[in-house]
């Protein structure tokens, strides 16, 4: 299994991490193309930060991470979302406004990194060592 991947940027002082889709992917439940075909049409908003250079990729800040997950984890399980659902499409963009303002005004009370992050990493290894023995 693949680690989604991470990058590093500094806003005024504090460095963030940002985190590609695949976490959000793992944080939220919904498959990776999901959330790119969300994304794509409108739904699921672009990241806030961008990557010079890398524009195609989508990094996400870990409070849009963890605010984008308590909202789609609201829609109900087996029912999908419609692409022209007008609800979900703001109540995502309200968060990723509400970051935005927090990121301006103050980005010290905004977390650096996702907290499950390392827990994820830890049981990824442990995995590997275990089928590492498996095979041995």
């Amino acid at each position: 299994m693949r680690t989604p991947s991470v990058k590093k940027t500094k806003i005024g002082e504090k460095t963030f991490r940002l985190y590609s889709i695949g976490w959000l992917s793992l944080k939220c439940g919904k498959a990776r193309i999901t959330l790119r075909k969300w994304n794509l049409a409108g739904i699921l908003p672009n990241p806030i930060m961008e990557i010079e250079g890398r524009e195609d990729y989508r990094y996400y800040l870990a409070s849009e991470i963890e605010l984008y997950t308590q909202v789609i984890k609201t829609i109900k399980q087996g029912r999908g979302v419609r692409l022209e659902d007008q609800r979900i499409r703001q109540r995502l963009m309200e968060v990723r406004e509400g970051v935005v303002d927090m990121l301006k005004n103050n980005p010290e009370s905004l977390p650096s990194e996702l907290a499950f992050e390392k827990k994820y990493r830890e049981a990824l290894e442990d995995t590997k060592k275990w089928a590492a023995k498996i095979a041995s």
